[in-house]
């Protein structure tokens, strides 16, 4: 299982020969109590929080393993085992440890070990299964960027390699001869859609890509369906081509080029939906708000790479994860600044790396205590601590090339 903050993942495969039997996947039961991390740490503090939040991913995580069985005309009797690979806390909430501690400075978590209990423990259909959860490395980077990082066999990469995973989190760890080191950035959710006049994730009728001409835009959407809003990636490809075309200044703004109109109480947007799909609209605030987790991403790559007195474009491997990684038009990321300017032929997807990861450390008896291992040599930096990340935030808030602006 990949439990993710607002999805979880499972994949049913053979121990001997690793052959999908099954996949499934399914909305995060816990988003009815919170959407984000930090709310469902806070309403562990209410009486029965945790039981609630446990009860809720269990749920999910139970269905996902009967659609899988069943599909693959298996039983839960079949099953050998389960790995668990999920953020720090989603891990605790797993498992029912009490994650507060991870709601205020220090961001301590209670465990960052790899753990091993009876599947009984969590569900009655699961007694007798061992389950087993992947390492975590700090509050902010868990045991799924370990599985990503897995999956990646970065530990064994040569030169300069960088690993991210662009989220609400988007965590960075860079393997550099000075060390690893790894940090999240407060990026917020903008590039998942949320918080923008038409964001939305990517499903059919999300605008998927975005290139522009003249004053006219042309949309391709999830599945070829009616354009209902827009995903992650369109809202990366405006951003680069806005620039290109001269829609956008560098600071974000509409220009006099570009076909924008004031609506009441939202300011200046511009509208890239076909008459007949409706209005799909882009507002200055939506540019504000991308730029600004755009600016944090960048800034804390950059401030990792102070530590190793390097630049971007000493990278040699850079290894995107999550499914908004694997759909970028890395090139337009490169453009707006969200990806560090490499030849693209260095740049590797990895789609959701945390369940192949979790695969991977399945299938090897070995990599229980390599893992373990290999996560401890990671050096954990709290950015905004760091001296130069500020600079950095405010000179990555322009639409440029990451490092431009230094």
């Amino acid at each position: 299982f990949d439990i993710g903050t607002t999805t979880v993942a499972a994949r049913l495969f053979g121990t001997t020969t690793g052959v999908p039997l099954g996949c499934a996947g399914a909305l995060n039961a816990q988003t009815r109590v919170a959407d984000d991390v930090v709310s469902r740490i806070e309403a562990c503090g209410a009486q029965g929080g945790l039981k609630r939040l446990q009860t809720l991913v269990l749920e999910t995580m139970g269905e996902l393993a009967k659609t899988c069985l069943e599909n693959a005309g298996r039983s839960v009797c079949d099953l050998s085992g389960i790995v668990v690979a999920g953020n720090t806390t989603m891990g605790h909430l797993f498992l029912g440890v009490d994650p507060t501690s991870m709601g205020k400075s220090p961001f301590t978590p209670r465990f960052t070990e790899s753990r091993r209990l009876d599947g009984g423990e969590l569900l009655s259909q699961w007694t007798g299964v061992p389950v087993v959860t992947l390492p975590h490395v700090s509050a902010f980077i868990g045991g799924d960027i370990a599985a990503g990082l897995w999956a990646a066999d970065f530990f064994a990469c040569s030169g300069v390699a960088l690993f991210m995973d662009i989220g609400t989190n988007g965590e960075i760890v860079l393997k550099t001869p000075s060390g690893i080191f790894a940090a999240s950035a407060a990026a917020g959710p903008a590039f998942e859609g949320y918080g923008l006049m038409c964001g939305m994730r990517a499903a059919a009728g999300a605008v998927s890509s975005i290139a522009l001409s003249g004053e006219t835009a042309e949309c391709r959407t999830i599945g070829g369906a009616p354009a209902r809003g827009i995903c992650g990636s369109g809202y990366v490809d405006f951003l680069a081509e806005g620039l290109r075309h001269e829609w956008l200044t560098p600071m974000g703004r509409f220009s006099p080029k570009a076909p924008a109109f004031a609506v009441e109480g939202k300011g200046k947007c511009v509208d890239l939906a076909p008459s007949a799909a409706g209005t799909i609209l882009i507002s200055e605030a939506d540019i504000a708000n991308l730029l600004k987790a755009k600016g944090a991403i960048a800034a804390t790559l950059l401030t990792l790479l102070d530590k190793a007195r390097l630049t971007p474009q000493s990278i040699d491997h850079l290894f995107l994860a999550g499914g908004f990684g694997r759909h970028i038009d890395a090139a337009n990321a490169q453009a707006c600044g969200l990806l560090p300017p490499l030849p693209l032929e260095r740049i590797r997807y990895l789609g959701n790396a945390a369940l192949g990861g979790a695969c991977l450390y399945a299938l090897d008896s070995q990599s229980v205590y390599e893992l373990s291992e290999a996560v401890k040599t990671i050096r954990n930096v709290e950015v905004n601590l760091e001296s130069t990340f500020e600079d950095h935030f405010i000179d990555e808030m322009a639409l440029c090339p990451m490092g431009a602006g230094q």
